[in-house]
């Protein structure tokens, strides 16, 4: 129903205070100094963050690539990724099917299998450590892992000693 005094349908501040008596506080928006700690560790871990990231994946550049090839658990090809200067294609028979991987320096694919969901094939280029594709009917594993040369297979975990 429209008022007829003249007066808007909206309520002021001056109305709600005078409606129910009390003043709204003000709004006072003010960074204690443990607010202001809290930002600055959580800033500071972001950064480290980043930084570490950063510096794992330029320690992973330098590590000569390698490509492990596995059927049946059996490793096939164990062979730096620079030696295939040309692309060369590797075939693959097993019990169940073929598989054809194509490697290069650059990156190792699988090509084709006579795997019925072509998964493995829709996996792509691997080109970075810790890359992989697995064809699960023709038990092949196609990864790209760090070389004999790098600190992981060197180290001495606590349990050797």
């Amino acid at each position: 129903m429209p008022k007829t005094d003249g007066k808007s349908n909206t309520s002021t501040k001056e109305e709600k205070t005078a409606s129910s008596g009390k003043a709204l506080p003000p709004r006072n928006f003010r960074f204690s100094s443990g607010d202001l700690i809290l930002i600055i560790g959580i800033v500071l871990f972001c950064a480290f963050l980043i930084a570490g990231i950063f510096i794992y994946g330029k320690v992973q550049e330098k590590k000569t690539p390698y490509v492990r090839i596995l059927s049946d658990g059996q490793v096939l090809l164990y062979s730096p990724l620079r030696d295939f200067q040309d692309e060369t294609e590797y075939f693959i028979e097993t019990n169940n099917g073929k598989v054809v991987v194509l490697i290069s320096s650059e990156r190792a694919v699988i090509v084709s299998s006579d795997c019925p969901d072509q998964i493995c094939v829709k996996q792509g280029e691997l080109t970075h450590v810790g890359q992989g594709a697995i064809c699960l009917p023709n038990k092949v594993v196609v990864e790209i892992v760090p070389g004999p040369e790098s600190d992981e297979e060197q180290e001495i975990d606590g349990v050797a000693r």
